[in-house]
């Protein structure tokens, strides 16, 4: 599991209050699970990202920060062009996984987008961090660790015949962490709109 120790370690100290004979391990699969569910869900994570594909190609692959994937992709704009250029949407894309594409994955196009000279494409991706793996920006645990955190306490907590197993206190875990992820997704449509903007 690829692990960022200096986000890793708060949110270890979080859950080290009620989770008696629970194992490091096992707390570290619950955050990485927690922190995957509330990325999806919330849809937070955005970042923009500039390809070039060349003439009479349709295909690129997409190198995302910290070895992210996206699970969605949109286009920004056409060679600094709005994305709508004389009525015309671009053609459809669709997203290779890595698992095609020797760990990378990539964007391709229905159709070539230029004949005479490589297309500069801006795209924007709503990403989650890969699978056994807790290394996101600093400031998704900045504001939102604490949710993150009471993720991971709510699916531990209902872990059946276990000393620490508390459905109640799954169920308060459990709105700490709708919670956050309510506020991130208004916080990653904002995101959006500024990214967009500029």
């Amino acid at each position: 599991m690829a692990i960022s120790d200096k986000q890793v370690a708060p949110l270890l100290g979080m859950l080290t209050t009620d989770l008696p004979g629970c194992s490091t391990a096992d707390k570290l699969a619950a955050l990485e699970r927690a922190l995957r569910e509330f990325l999806t869900r919330s849809r937070c994570w955005r970042e923009t990202l500039t390809v070039i594909i060349p003439p009479c190609e349709h295909e690129a692959p997409l190198p995302w920060p910290r070895d992210a994937y996206a699970i969605y992709v949109g286009v920004v704009s056409i060679n600094g062009g709005p994305f709508t250029r004389h009525g015309r949407f671009p053609p459809p894309l669709l997203i290779i996984p890595s698992s095609e594409r020797n760990g990378a994955q990539a964007v391709d196009f229905e159709c070539e987008l230029s004949r005479e000279k490589p297309a500069e494409v801006k795209l924007i991706g709503t990403l989650v961090s890969p699978r056994g793996c807790i290394d996101v920006p600093d400031w998704i645990m900045d504001r939102y660790g604490e949710a993150i955190a009471d993720g991971a306490h709510m699916m531990l907590k209902k872990h059946a015949r276990k000393p620490y197993t508390d459905l109640a206190g799954a169920t308060e875990c459990e709105r700490g962490f709708v919670r956050g992820i309510a506020d991130a997704c208004c916080d990653g449509v904002r995101r959006e709109r500024e990214m967009l903007a500029t």
